[in-house]
């Protein structure tokens, strides 16, 4: 009976011993690590951070349903504070702020009687030196058959992704995927340093509006990665063999590295009205602007200014 009192005092001892020697760690949640970024010159600070976004308008002419359609795409890219637990803009900034580089990417174009509305959001944390992931991608559709929604947040080894659409087999689905590369988050990654961007062949993501307009597994494709430049231009390239598509992006060398086109380049349609065709984009006017307060009537005309139409 004393032994096996005294047995019960000394592993009670040396459990109280091991348990403040490891913190508790087995009933203690784990702390996650903030990564480190490299600081932003101050031209770029000057400009990216000066509470204004950057709108860039284009004239577009999109592939759906075996023909090229006229339309118009706005790129805005603004740095604001991100949430790294909640993966959300902060309303006040604290600890488990990232300031992130956002894009909002908007075509619209009209199939016939009905038209097409699509956007796609990338948020990436901002560094000028090395090559990140963003921490979240959304990507929505909305047309007169309905409307889908796709969100990719980053996690431990990956991204847990989510899709909700009106297609049967394509909605509503919610899985995790490895940490590949996001064709999204390569626009904001190209304008803080377009020599930071991978170079090679890796497996990678495409457009979530590629995935949701030509209905494919929603996975990462063989790519190869090319950048090309001149004098005054850089040509960063996207290729997928297995696809049979080519992105090819065309911005200037210097900074701030403004996009003057994009092509796009696959099989687009359906049985017989299925053809090679290339998406276009030609920009038409860049600005920063405090967008988000131009709300009222009389700000309508900034987008004359802008070129874009009513």
């Amino acid at each position: 009976m004393m032994k096996s009192i005294y047995f019960k005092l000394i592993f009670g001892s040396l459990s109280a011993v091991l348990c403040i020697a490891l913190s508790c760690a087995s009933s203690t949640p784990e702390t996650k690590s903030t990564p480190t970024y490299s600081e932003p010159s101050d031209a770029f600070k000057a400009y990216w951070y000066s509470g204004l976004g950057e709108v860039n308008t284009f004239e577009l002419k999109q592939a759906r349903y075996g023909e090229l359609r006229a339309g118009e795409a706005v790129q805005i890219y603004v740095t604001e504070p991100f949430d790294s637990d909640k993966q959300v803009k902060s309303d006040q900034e604290d600890g488990n702020d990232v300031r992130v580089m956002k894009i909002n990417n908007v075509k619209k174009f009209l199939t016939g009687i009905y038209p097409y509305s699509v956007m796609t959001s990338a948020f990436t944390p901002v560094d000028t030196e090395a090559f990140h992931q963003p921490m979240k991608a959304t990507s929505s559709v909305q047309e007169w058959c309905g409307h889908a929604f796709i969100q990719m947040n980053q996690v431990a080894n990956g991204y847990r992704a989510r899709l909700f659409s009106y297609f049967e087999s394509e909605g509503d689905k919610d899985f995790e995927m490895k940490a590949e590369i996001l064709e999204d988050g390569l626009w904001t990654s190209l304008r803080m340093n377009p020599e930071a961007l991978p170079v090679g062949k890796f497996k990678v993501v495409p457009a979530l509006t590629y995935i949701r307009l030509l209905h494919i597994e929603f996975t990462a494709y063989n790519a190869e990665l090319r950048l090309a430049e001149n004098e005054n231009e850089i040509v960063y390239t996207v290729e997928y063999p297995e696809l049979k598509r080519v992105l090819r992006i065309y911005a200037d060398k210097s900074f701030p590295h403004t996009i003057r086109r994009w092509e796009e380049t696959y099989v687009d349609g359906w049985g017989a009205a299925a053809q090679e065709l290339t998406t276009e984009a030609t920009l038409i006017h860049t600005e920063l602007l405090p967008y988000w307060q131009l709300n009222h009537n009389s700000d309508s005309t900034y987008r004359t200014q802008i070129g874009l139409s009513k």
